[in-house]
């Protein structure tokens, strides 16, 4: 397929897309009065265009998918006029050739319990914390190597303000370069919100991690094994990842495996 004939496969669907979100919404549910008979389900193209606050002429020329200016601020008022949820949005500025704002889905409590499952399963140590590192769960064996518990309040910041955790980190160094370009990736996205920005605020008094942030550091899969000083073995290797639920960016579980 060309260029030219992925740009007018997009308009394409642009335009189904809108008449089938349109059809789907009714005046009453809008808002509007049903008023005399109506030959098409649904919103018509002017009563959209009247509820997006624009001419019915160039809603018209948009849901026919014709070459014409977009701008976010119209998507987002097409959006609410049709009732959109946030995956729907995200869509319509796909198929706008827009950059499609970020979707923040929230794991349920039922989630988070199947995420404590498989981390209380596990032999090896294991945690999870929320999008801010607030340690949500703690298994046995990470509360015994890592010395965690759930009443200490932020992973990272006893991570970088707790200095017994550069004698169990054996390679502190690398693992702290990984989380400081894990934040400073998720900061460029996300540079209006202040509980992350209050994070990286308390976690800059410390010397080592200011000096990464200041060099944008992203080096965020550089820590792929962590040396962990063991109570019975000494330094041991550990395999690290990372498990989030699917579509879910709030929570994760952090596992150590052991390497053989």
């Amino acid at each position: 397929m060309t260029s030219q004939q992925r740009v007018a496969d997009r308009r394409d669907q642009l335009s189904d897309f809108l008449r089938v979100r349109r059809a789907r919404v009714k005046p009453a549910d809008a808002g509007l009065p049903e008023v005399g008979r109506r030959n098409t389900p649904g919103l018509r193209r002017e009563e959209v265009a009247i509820l997006a606050g624009v001419s019915a002429s160039w809603y018209t020329w948009l849901e026919q998918g014709r070459k014409i200016r977009v701008s976010t601020a119209v998507l987002d008022s097409i959006s609410s006029a049709l009732a959109l949820d946030p995956v729907d949005r995200a869509h319509l500025y796909s198929l706008a050739d827009m950059n499609p704002p970020k979707i923040e889905f929230v794991a349920t409590e039922s989630e988070r319990r199947v995420l404590e499952h498989f981390a209380r399963a596990v032999r090896h140590p294991a945690f999870i914390v929320d999008k801010y590192w607030r340690i949500l769960y703690v298994n046995p064996s990470a509360s015994r190597i890592i010395r965690l518990d759930e009443s200490s309040a932020n992973f990272l910041e006893i991570f970088f303000l707790d200095r017994q955790y550069r004698d169990i980190y054996v390679n502190w160094d690398e693992v702290a370069e990984c989380f400081v370009g894990s934040l400073r990736i998720r900061a460029g996205t996300e540079s209006d919100d202040s509980e992350l920005a209050g994070l990286i605020g308390r976690l800059s008094s410390d010397r080592t991690f200011r000096s990464l942030w200041q060099r944008h550091s992203t080096a965020h899969r550089k820590a792929r094994v962590v040396t962990l000083r063991t109570p019975d073995a000494g330094a041991q290797n550990f395999d690290a990842t990372s498990l989030d639920l699917s579509g879910c960016d709030d929570i994760h579980l952090i596992g150590y495996l052991p390497r053989d």
